[in-house]
């Protein structure tokens, strides 16, 4: 049986994941879901990546052994600045970037105490850290509809002044008047054929949010956070080289990720993509049986 640690994606919560982790336990599978917005304080890049990277080794040593990292949109590009920041494996094992607060203040359980993982099994950060010198113990990385990094300074400029641009919107309009922009545009169209009740979860999620926490996590979190493409790309070469798998899930709708995918495995061969039939950007929510299926099949 194989260990998941689930990341959501923005304006998400753990409860995102809730269908494809009631089906992976059910199946014997271990299942670790953090919930970002509630354990990462500050939502910004380093302190995310910093307690990414401990709940991967407290749930590797609770469960015996190493963990599959998945991580959905902003979940993804966070699981891939942790192999970046702090994976040691090889050259992609660099270590944290910037200065980081106590750990105490940046990845914290809802009560406020820090400690390896609480009573229900959520895990939090622990108040030992991690060391970027030692390999993160992955069993593989999966990857659903991620960014890569910016491809060039100018479109890092870009992607800092669009997300910069939705921080504010949400500061002045508020969270209802950005969700509703933000449902109607094109990549998340598949999502109208979901049912009433799957659309209402899901806009009851993206509500959960104060607009300064998806404000912030925009500004610290958002694609121009990331590494460039090519240094993630090296990361992630020097994982597949280490013998831990690398698989890419594309919606086969979502043509904006499936490029992604596709130009993934076209520079690291070592690693797969898995396009998910009728489903475009969230292929775990349009389809998790299938996603289920492919993950189970590949990690």
């Amino acid at each position: 049986m194989t260990t998941y640690v689930l990341l959501h994606g923005f304006a998400q919560t753990a409860r995102s994941w809730d269908e494809v982790a009631a089906m992976l336990r059910a199946q014997g599978h271990a299942v670790y879901v953090p919930d970002l917005y509630a354990q990462v304080k500050p939502l910004a890049m380093d302190a995310v990546c910093a307690c990414a990277a401990q709940w991967v080794r407290d749930v590797a040593r609770r469960e015996g052994g190493p963990v599959a990292l998945v991580g959905y949109s902003m979940g993804g590009r966070i699981a891939l600045e942790t192999l970046v920041r702090f994976g040691g494996f090889g050259v992609c094992g660099g270590g944290p970037t910037g200065n980081l607060s106590a750990v105490s203040d940046v990845c914290e359980g809802a009560d406020g105490s820090v400690s390896n993982l609480s009573a229900d099994g959520a895990p939090r950060v622990s108040a030992d850290f991690v060391s970027a010198a030692t390999p993160l113990p992955l069993a593989a990385l999966v990857l659903e509809g991620a960014g890569l990094g910016p491809r060039s300074a100018a479109e890092r400029e870009t992607l800092a002044q669009r997300n910069a641009a939705w921080a504010h919107d949400l500061r002045e309009g508020g969270v209802e008047a950005f969700m509703d922009w933000w449902e109607a545009l094109p990549l998340f169209a598949t999502q109208q054929a979901l049912s009433h009740e799957a659309r209402a979860r899901v806009r009851a999620d993206r509500m959960a949010h104060t607009a300064e926490e998806l404000a912030r996590s925009l500004e610290g979190c958002g694609q121009h956070r990331q590494a460039a493409e090519c240094e993630t790309l090296a990361a992630l070469a020097c994982l597949a080289q280490a013998g831990v798998p690398v698989r890419y899930f594309a919606g086969e709708l979502d043509a904006k990720y499936a490029a992604c995918a596709q130009r993934l495995t076209a520079t690291v061969p070592q690693t797969k993509a898995a396009f998910i039939p009728q489903a475009g950007h969230n292929t775990h929510l349009e389809q998790p049986r299938k996603f289920v299926e492919a993950l189970v099949g590949h990690a």
